[in-house]
Order: C-alpha cells, then structure tokens, then sequence
C-alpha cells in the first residue's frame, strides 16, 4: 500500500506551491508604513486608557465585569482617530459611571474654559447623565434663574432641535450666542410628586452676560439679629477670604444662616475651609480611593483653624445642593455645629481627576469619593434634612427682569423675608439663641 503521509519538507513544499498559485499571479498589498505607524499610535492610546482605568478607578471590580476583554478587543480595527475615540468611549462607557469620561481634544480645550463651558450665556450647569442633559444648577441672577427651570430638570431640544443624539458639546454651542439674542429649551421635570404626570413646557431665555458673585450677606430676623450668607459657588479664589470678612461683621449677631440652595459646588480646599471656620476640631471629610487595589480611606481632613462664630448656625439646602455644598452640610450636621433645612441634597459624591492623554485627548477618571464624618457615602444618597420644608415657586428667589442692578439687594431682602425655608431658619434660631441680639442691621454684598 503507497504511504499518503507526506513528511515535514514535503508538507511545508506543498505549502509553498499552494502559496504561489493563490498569490504568485497577484500583488499582495501590504499595509504600508505610515498605515501600520497610525494603527499602533492608535492601539497605543487604547492601552494607554484602559490600564489608567485598570490601575486607578475607584471600583476595583470595574462595573463586575472581566477587564481583561477589553484590552485586545479593537486589535488591528483602529485605523483612525475617530473609530479610535468611538473604541474608547464603548470601553470607558462599560463602567456605568455618568462622570467617568473619555475626552477627545476638543473637550480637553473646553477643560482648560471649565466655568465658561459650562454656564452657556444663560446661567445653566449642566451635565450628561444617563437620563440626558440634565441641569444640576442655575446661577443666581441670571435668565434661567427668572425661569421655571431648576436643578433635576432636563433640556430635551433646543430651539426645536431634540438633544437625544447632541454631545454636551454640542447642546453648549446651541445654548450659546450673542448677548441680547433668545433661545427656546423644551424642558422635562420628572421628579414630580409620586403618581404625578412629567412635567413639559418650553422657555424662551435672553441671553445676557453670566457674573459670578460667590457671597451675598444680609442680616434678617427681629432687630436683624440673625446674620444672612449665601454661598452661591465655591470656585472663587476668594470665597475664603471674603468669608472670614462676613464671620467677623456678623461676630455679634446671635444666630447664623448660610444658604448653600442651588449652590452646586466647586472646589474642595474652599469646602474644607468653610467647614474649619465653624468647627473647633474632627474630621471635615474623608476621602475614598484605591489604594494597593482595594478601596481604602486614603485622606482625611481636620478642622484645627478655631469657630470664627460661635452661634448657632442653620445650613439651608435643596436638591441643587451638591458637591462641596454636602461637604460643608455633612461636616457642620454631623458634628452637631448646624441643623439642616430644607430638602434633600443633589447627591454627588465622586472625585474625579483629569488624565492628559496622547493626540491631545484626556480622560475624566472617577478615582475617589467623599466620605462624611460619620463615614456614610454621599453620592446617590444625598443629605437628608432635619427639618423638611417643601419646595415652593418663590424658594428660588426669582428677581423681576425689569429691576436694575441698584435695586437688587432690596428686592431680594424682601424676597427673602417671605421665604419660608430662611423663616423656618430663623424661628429656629430663635428658640436656640445663645447670645443676646445686637442692634447692627448693615447688609452687604461681596463678591
């Protein structure tokens, strides 16, 4: 019988000649230089993210998902930097968290813009979350603050335009425009009453130019015993500063309110300094991040500066109060240094850290999180009132279009007056003063 088993030579032959008969006619096109140079730039910047969300995430299960399936998954596909930045953005989406963000160049520009970016010409912070875009805070003293619109509330088109398939990016460029110039926002309130039908309704909004003013301070109540500050933002330079000028104005004053509603945040040092001004010791907040690949407490922050007031205090907040405003409520409550009033907190807790990236992207890591001083967890939870006051059309303070700049103050003095979440504040005071009032009624703005 002939032997049909070819030996190793012959076999790697008859390899060969079958070579030559499918491809020995035809010129094979081979990926050429500059092609395989972009493909292992861009497989490169692949890497680069998923062993930075690897190595630094604050999960450290990822979502519950097996990693390692991402890494090579787009291997020999990423031809260009678009289908680069769509296989980034597919993997970074797969951690479920609405803060952790791939961001291609021209958000990384808007980074370096981060408060212009965001306030739109018409007093808007938004965000996309996962139920779209989403307003997490309105600027006091701006169109939208004339509005109907609050915090919760989500933009579904713009001038007729649904946002559904928009980036933030490009619902900012639709909002922006010329001062003096409208835009129409079709809005969406689902956080009604339970039971209740979502509320729809549009909003033509003037747009004007945006200033900041992170102080306004007052004094209220009978002999204006009670001192007044309202923190609006915490990204100012010299919210500190200006807020030890209000502590000491108000040094006599028998009871204190400060105003975090709306406010939704902004840096943590002038968190942790706002809270060291009313505590005499303990933890502010503790932060949570990852730490030889577990979760771990891996700071902590101590008030050591001494009270700069002494009185009782009561922190007004809402569902607009985020970020560093729940820091500061956190800090005050738990120590028994202020009670709260009004309704629960926004519920933002993370900490996010911006990763520089090649082809002038970044990434927007969630690498911690804040923890109370009682250790509780912030972010979805929010902070619960000890006081409930339900929300009403004119708790926001919503000034006349017509009033001028002069008459601001008064007209929000006497707004304020009729709020019923301050005069709960200031009954409240009232039955737990600790000094005898004082007859210095001066009001002021700071900014």
């Amino acid at each position: 019988m002939r032997n049909f088993f070819l030996s190793p030579q012959r076999l790697f032959g008859a390899f060969l000649g079958l070579f030559f008969i499918l491809y020995g006619g035809c010129q094979t096109q081979w990926p050429s230089l500059e092609t395989q140079t972009r493909l292992w730039t861009n497989q490169q910047l692949y890497d680069d993210v998923w062993q930075t969300i690897e190595r630094d995430y604050l999960d450290p299960s990822l979502n519950g998902q097996d990693w390692a399936r991402w890494r090579h998954r787009y291997d020999g596909w990423l031809l260009n930097e678009d289908e680069t930045f769509t296989a980034i953005e597919t993997m970074v989406a797969s951690l479920g968290d609405d803060y952790t963000l791939f961001m291609r160049p021209r958000d990384m520009a808007e980074q370096a813009m981060q408060i212009d970016a965001r306030l739109f010409g018409v007093g808007l912070e938004l965000m996309k979350l996962s139920g779209g875009i989403t307003v997490v805070g309105v600027l006091p003293e701006s169109p939208a603050k004339k509005s109907r619109i609050r915090p919760g509330d989500k933009i579904t088109s713009i001038d007729g335009q649904s946002v559904s398939m928009l980036s933030i990016e490009a619902a900012a460029d639709k909002i922006r425009g010329a001062e003096g110039s409208v835009v129409t926002l079709t809005i969406e309130r689902t956080n009604t009453p339970k039971n209740a039908v979502p509320q729809h309704w549009q909003e033509t909004l003037k747009r004007a130019e945006i200033k900041l003013h992170d102080l306004w301070i007052d004094a209220l109540g009978d002999r204006a015993s009670i001192g007044y500050i309202q923190i609006q933002s915490f990204i100012g330079e010299t919210l500190e500063a200006d807020l030890s000028q209000a502590f000491a104005k108000f040094r006599h004053k028998k009871g204190l309110i400060i105003d975090l509603r709306g406010n939704s945040g902004g840096l943590l040092s002038n968190a942790v300094s706002v809270s060291d001004m009313l505590l005499d010791s303990g933890v502010i907040v503790s932060i949570e991040g990852r730490q030889n690949g577990h979760q771990a407490v891996i700071q902590a922050y101590h008030a050591n500066r001494g009270q700069l007031f002494e009185g009782p205090v009561a922190v007004l907040i809402d569902g607009g109060s985020a970020s560093a405003s729940e820091i500061v409520s956190a800090a005050l409550h738990d120590h028994h240094r202020a009670v709260l009033i009004g309704q629960r907190s926004f519920g933002k807790g993370l900490v996010q850290k911006v990763v520089p990236l090649e082809q002038s992207a970044g990434l927007n890591l969630t690498v911690s999180r804040y923890l109370t001083p009682r250790g509780q967890n912030i972010h979805h939870n929010g902070i619960a009132p000890d006081m409930f006051i339900p929300e009403h059309n004119d708790n926001k303070l919503v000034l006349p279009i017509s009033t001028h700049v002069a008459d601001l103050d008064t007209v929000k003095r006497q707004r304020l007056q009729q709020d019923p979440v301050v005069k709960a504040a200031i009954r409240w005071l009232d039955r737990h003063c600790r000094h005898q009032p004082s007859t210095n009624s001066a009001g002021a703005s700071l900014s």
